[in-house]
């Protein structure tokens, strides 16, 4: 009997363990697709001042686009994926 109700206490522990882990990791999931929505939505030149975006990503996003950096500020990153897209 002693055994039975220490192996039950073991799995709900363990069970809530799990849950409060796999809870922790879906908000944190949550919170990482929110900011990449609202990357998404900023221009370069916003990501820029905001500290998001370093000046060399954007000078590695920019390649094959045929544009400047100074040009790229006005645009979002998904805009310049599909110019790089439709120039290559």
């Amino acid at each position: 009997m002693k055994l039975s109700y220490t192996l039950a206490v073991v799995v709900a522990l363990v069970g809530a363990g799990t849950n409060a882990a796999l809870a922790g990791m879906s908000s944190g999931y949550v919170t990482e697709r929110q900011q990449a929505v609202q990357n998404n939505t900023q221009t370069i030149g916003q990501q820029l001042s905001s500290g998001t975006m370093s000046m060399p990503q954007v000078e590695q996003l920019i390649q094959f686009t045929g544009l400047t950096a100074a040009d790229a500020k006005n645009f979002t990153v998904p805009e310049v994926v599909a110019m790089r897209w439709t120039n290559n």
